[in-house]
């Protein structure tokens, strides 16, 4: 057996160990999945999800906003009172 056949053998062994037990042990779960490439999850990740909700890009306006107050918290607010945030 190739490494590589082994590498996939393992991470779907993961996936059905992971998956069995959580359906099994927690009734109340939630696993959240954020991905640019939601095509790229493996079958057996889509099978089991109850929802997918899509985010499209911020509009302009959406995007000024948000670094405006990226700007404001993390440059002019440490710079005026001296603080540096993380």
């Amino acid at each position: 057996m190739k490494l590589c056949d082994i590498d996939s053998l393992l991470r779907k062994l993961f996936l059905y160990v992971f998956f069995f037990c959580f359906s099994v042990f927690a009734c109340r779960f939630m696993l959240v999945l954020a991905s640019n490439q939601p095509d790229q999850f493996d079958w057996a990740i889509n099978d089991r999800l109850d929802e997918m909700v899509e985010f499209g890009l911020p509009s302009l306006e959406e995007r000024v906003r948000l670094v405006r107050q990226y700007f404001e918290e993390h440059v002019l607010k440490p710079a005026t009172t001296g603080s540096r945030t993380r």
